[in-house]
């Protein structure tokens, strides 16, 4: 979900694309990319955004596509910020949150356990 005081759909739609068509050329060069479940060595073809992805998967241990909900919404939010005031991306559980004014945010959560401990920076 895609939110903007601007109308920029006709931009989303190309940049989603190109960061598939980047995904999707790793991913025919390096099939393992898309099922490691384990750290992947970063290869000089990878693109900025794909480096990106190894590189924050690594300390947690996992495959660099478990990434790639924030990665897309980074690639997303550093095209399309420059052409609204206010941004709201949520992909998978990955919130991105841009606005020029003070917002209130609510988390709700079915756990009892979170309630009062989660913070949003």
């Amino acid at each position: 979900m895609i939110y903007s005081d601007k109308d920029i759909k006709d931009k989303i739609e190309k940049v989603l694309k190109e960061f598939y068509e980047e995904l999707e050329f790793v991913i025919k060069k390096y099939p393992s990319f898309l099922k490691s479940l384990s750290p992947l060595k970063i290869k000089p073809f990878f693109s900025k955004e794909i480096k990106k992805m190894c590189r924050l998967s690594e300390p947690f241990n996992v495959g660099p596509m478990a990434a790639v909900a924030g990665a897309v919404n980074d690639y997303i939010s550093e095209r399309l910020l420059k052409y609204c005031g206010s941004l709201l991306i949520e992909n998978g559980g990955d919130l991105f949150l841009s606005s020029k004014r003070d917002l209130n945010v609510g988390v709700y959560l079915k756990n009892n356990y979170f309630n009062n401990k989660l913070v949003l920076i």
